[in-house]
């Protein structure tokens, strides 16, 4: 079992692992984790490179065609896991306030045996349908659990390319480089990227006080099956020097490239993954709904012996 601080640390990570669709930066925060609990089964699993085909996806239905040609408001809801264990939920939410100024809002509430992370996240940016771009406005965290709260906040001045930024209580004055974005604003971004055919992506964002990068490339189309349709999805893997890491993402074309799913492993240890689970997007004629909805709250039940004969597969 690991370490209680091992632990906090991994709970700590989960949410920003998915915010920022896993980046570099936060590599660190696996280190120093134990194996003593890895079953054989997750050995096996972290030998090959994961896949989110579904078999007899040609027995499915076709997803109806919802002709995204830009991000659309909508309600995404993701179930979280490590190595097995369901560790709760992370709901998106993205509004637009007016115009072509948008709010994208993260809750989570995440736990793992007796520790606990709860977070509210929301970002503000600029959407320019015509160069498919975004301006971000401001960043804020709110985070509450397991070995202290904390806040941050980020405000954007890109006419001066500067931002002011506040993390856990330290403040700090930032110059940005060429379309710095916040952590939340980038995943957008590389929506309309994929949704403009680009195959690979590299983005800069201010979190923690600092501005770091994460680079991706596209290396598969692969057919999926999300509530009883088939969609397809573009799999991406983020670009690291070192091969010890791996981070799969998956983005649904039909949802206007919303995140499917996110798989993120070291050799020789369990993996994190976040699925979506729940999809609801605005629509004039009527909300479309994929998925069933979920309540935030955290499970902290183990896996029954049934979802662990699904894993030796």
């Amino acid at each position: 079992m690991k370490s209680p601080a091992s632990l906090y640390i991994l709970i700590s990570a989960l949410i920003l692992c998915n915010t920022i669709l896993i980046t570099s930066t936060h590599a660190k925060t696996f280190k120093g984790n134990s194996n003593k609990h890895k079953s054989s089964h997750t050995k096996k699993n972290n030998a090959m490179k994961p896949s989110a085909q579904i078999p007899d996806t040609n027995a499915l239905k076709p997803a109806p065609n919802l002709s995204i040609t830009t991000v659309q408001p909508h309600t995404a809801i993701y179930a979280m896991s490590f190595g097995g264990f369901d560790v709760g939920h992370i709901r998106y939410q993205l509004t637009k306030i007016q115009g072509n100024h948008y709010e994208y809002k993260v809750d989570s509430d995440l736990g793992f045996l007796l520790l606990s992370d709860k977070r509210e996240i929301i970002s503000e940016f600029i959407l320019d349908n015509d160069k498919f771009l975004i301006t971000p406005v401001s960043f804020q965290q709110n985070r509450s659990g397991t070995g202290g709260d904390f806040t941050e906040s980020v405000t954007f001045d890109t006419k001066a390319q500067q931002a002011k930024s506040l993390f856990k209580k330290k403040s700090k004055a930032i110059k940005l480089k060429n379309k710095t974005l916040d952590a939340l604003s980038a995943q957008v971004q590389m929506r309309l990227d994929l949704l403009g055919k680009k195959n690979e992506f590299k983005y800069h964002y201010v979190l923690g006080n600092k501005i770091d990068n994460v680079s991706f490339v596209l290396i598969d189309d692969e057919s999926i099956a999300f509530d009883n349709y088939k969609m397809l999805a573009k799999k991406v893997e983020i670009k690291r020097k070192s091969k010890k890491r791996n981070t799969y993402l998956w983005f649904t074309e039909q949802l206007g490239f919303v995140p499917f799913k996110i798989e993120d492993s070291r050799k020789g240890k369990e993996a994190i993954i976040a699925q979506l689970v729940y999809y609801e997007q605005e629509s004039p004629s009527g909300n479309i709904v994929f998925g069933q909805k979920v309540p935030l709250s955290t499970v902290h039940e183990k896996p029954k012996s049934k979802q662990k004969k699904h894993h030796r597969r």
